[in-house]
């Protein structure tokens, strides 16, 4: 096979990408572009072609086994290049880049910090010693110590009962630990940490003294009210222009369209002046009334059926604006923020404290999570917002980095990496649309902003700068890039501009045909003309039927019904999934059946992936596809782990690696294997 038959065609996008050089450059590839082959394509080429240095490279993923298939795919790349070169000055440079790889910093995120740590740790203030603990251990550390954090809180504290009905009723009450922990945790993402909190506390009382559009939260207000008007304005405008050409329409509508009107441009013209204050505003909008159209016949046609809805959505709208925004008073709102500033004082008092015990818990056990790897990093590397002179060295040594899954960087991990870049050496790979960590404290709203920031590569040629979409799709086929870019149009048009969609976003099919046709044309034949949504309609559950029974029970009954109620919840759940899952089922057994891939052959169970929201349907799926005879790979690790021989050799090998970690103690002690009894462990 000749050299020109193996050689990948790249997109004219990917090219860009891949040649473009001294600039910082964020990459939007959308799923199925091949992001991953271009990151590792752009590499391969500053190491053969540019005689870049690997080990002078930052090359960190999100996932352990994305670096090390990164990794092999550039060695497998020098090694082709190496078997094909004959002069022997690049063999002896390609040869010192293959034994370099293994030394290369070619890793996850996670553990570019943790080596860093490990050889900063006397600035990092941290114990050469240190171990990361993991995630069960801490769950159990962090959760008694914000119950001790909390009992003293409320021992000490005669208003901590009533901050504590801000976050859950006395029946929720033992859950309010975990929502605090939560809370730690994502503030733990932001590069303030949660000195935010007492910032934002402090905000929050001095706005309480000034009218509330004058604050920063009235800022906020003012732009939702002046974006709710405009859109109307230019809405009434329109119509008047509409109603002055037809009289029957002018005499019925007029009036209320006029008043409507006046409405829009009072409040608009109300939020341009500075000195409104939110009485005003508020008694703009409690001095509308909505007029009347004018009882007369006219012949309905679509302008006038078109105004009628009109009226009824803006009074609708208007009234649920009105309520939500301007409902309280200017003295009430004065009130609710001075006591708002002290619960965020309390809150942040209390995690505060949170966080000094822990950090005793820390010093004591010398273990760090990696939350804490990541702010110690950030310490390490930005202080007052700027590089400190770590972080200069290392932007000094690396010539290259990548960074890849760009949108799921949390602030601290943005900050990081601005602060060991050049403004011209930073390659960043990633897809809005694919953002999956925002539990985790990543904020795709940071990918978004970049996009507006950088110029398109079209324009980019005197900055520093630039994006550049990769938009072939070449995994699906037609119908599902169709149906993709529907969905995706509508829903990321509703989340509103934190996370902007564009037409650049839209996935333009290019899959290769499995099997070409005589024409060698390139489109692959779809399976199908649509994408099938299928609504399931599941019959009323019993409780329906039940609860209308015997409404003039005692409340013994009552109580009891209740209690059946909840069964009947658990039922109808059960239900609904086993209805779902026959029906999945009965569509894979027809594929099956009579389905054909692309290349004409017929559809194999490995052929095909089901996706749930909820593991919980699993089980259901699983058996109904069995009773079909169809085979099933289930892919849910946890069920491996909670097997009891594994659980008790996973308690032993962590013991033998660090006997101080209780619970894996616990659990070999309390093995067949020693029998200790829970007294025996409790007198240890």
């Amino acid at each position: 096979m000749s050299k020109q038959s193996t050689e990948r065609t790249w997109t004219p996008q990917q090219l860009t990408a891949i040649e473009t050089h001294n600039k910082t450059i964020l990459v939007s590839a959308a799923a199925g572009s091949g992001k991953t082959a271009t990151l590792t394509e752009r590499i391969i080429r500053r190491i053969t072609v540019d005689n870049a240095d690997i080990a002078n490279m930052l090359i960190v993923t999100f996932t352990r086994s994305a670096a090390a298939d990164l990794k092999a795919k550039i060695f497998s790349a020098i090694s082709s290049k190496l078997a094909t070169v004959t002069d022997p000055t690049i063999s002896s440079k390609l040869s010192a880049q293959l034994a370099n790889i293994n030394n290369a910093s070619i890793c996850t995120i996670d553990s570019f910090y943790y080596e860093l740590i490990k050889s900063h740790f006397t600035e990092s203030g941290v114990s050469p010693t240190f171990r990361i603990i993991d995630d069960g251990e801490y769950k159990l550390i962090a959760k008694q110590t914000i119950n001790d954090v909390i009992d003293e809180a409320y021992e000490n504290s005669p208003n901590f009962p009533r901050f504590a009905d801000c976050f859950a009723s006395v029946k929720d009450i033992s859950s309010i630990g975990d929502k605090f922990l939560k809370i730690y945790t994502i503030l733990s993402s932001s590069t303030e940490g949660i000195e935010y909190l007492k910032r934002f506390a402090e905000l929050t009382s001095s706005n309480a003294e000034m009218d509330f559009l004058q604050t920063e939260f009235g800022k906020l207000l003012k732009a939702e009210s002046r974006r709710f008007f405009s859109h109307y304005l230019k809405i009434f405008d329109y119509v008047m222009e509409e109603i002055e050409k037809d009289e029957g329409l002018q005499k019925k509508y007029n009036d209320t369209i006029t008043a409507s009107l006046l409405l829009c441009q009072s409040v608009i013209s109300a939020l341009d002046n500075e000195n409104t204050a939110y009485a005003d505003l508020k008694n703009i909008l409690e001095s509308y009334e909505v007029k009347e159209a004018v009882r007369n016949r006219i012949q309905a046609t679509e302008i006038s059926e078109k105004i009628k809805q009109l009226r009824k959505e803006f009074n609708t709208e208007l009234k649920k604006h009105t309520e939500s925004y301007y409902s309280s008073s200017a003295d009430t709102i004065k009130r609710a923020m001075s006591e708002s500033a002290e619960y965020i004082k309390t809150l942040y008092l209390l995690l505060k404290r949170f966080d000094e015990k822990m950090t005793e818990q820390k010093q004591r056990l010398d273990f760090l999570t990696f939350n804490d790897i990541s702010r110690k990093t950030y310490s390490l590397l930005v202080k007052d917002g700027k590089p400190t002179e770590i972080a200069k060295k290392l932007s000094a040594e690396y010539t290259d980095i990548y960074i890849d899954e760009y949108q799921d960087v949390d602030p601290l991990q943005n900050e990081i990496f601005a602060a060991i870049s050049t403004p011209t050496n930073r390659f960043m790979v990633g897809d809005i649309k694919q953002s999956i960590y925002k539990f985790r404290g990543a904020e795709p709203s940071l990918f978004s902003s970049l996009r507006k920031e950088f110029p398109d590569i079209s324009v980019a040629e005197n900055s520093n700068t630039a994006t550049i979409f990769m938009s072939n799709n070449f995994r699906c086929d037609k119908n599902v890039i169709d149906f993709t870019n529907l969905v995706c149009s509508c829903i990321f048009k509703q989340i509103g501009g934190c996370v902007e969609y564009t037409k650049d976003d839209d996935l333009v099919f290019s899959k290769i045909s499995d099997k070409p046709t005589e024409d060698n044309a390139a489109e692959a034949p779809s399976i199908a003309d649509k994408v099938k949504v299928s609504v399931i309609s599941i019959p009323v559950s019993r409780k329906n039927s039940s609860s209308n029974k015997n409404k003039d029970a005692n409340t013994d009954k009552e109580n009891k019904e209740n209690e059946n109620n909840i069964e009947d919840n658990a039922d109808e759940d059960c239900s609904s999934l086993e209805w779902e899952s026959e029906h999945i089922a009965s569509q894979i057994q027809e594929l099956l059946k009579s389905g054909k891939k692309s290349n004409g052959t017929p559809i194999a169970p490995g052929d095909i992936a089901v996706l749930f929201r909820k593991q919980k349907i699993s089980p259901y799926l699983s058996s109904a596809l069995r009773r079909r005879g169809i085979k099933v790979a289930e892919t849910e690790a946890t069920q491996y782990f909670e097997n009891d021989d594994v659980l008790l050799m996973l308690c032993i090998l962590n013991t033998i690696d660090n006997p101080e970690r209780d619970i894996y103690l616990a659990g070999t002690l309390r093995s067949p294997l020693f029998d200790f009894s829970a007294d025996e462990l409790l007198t240890l």
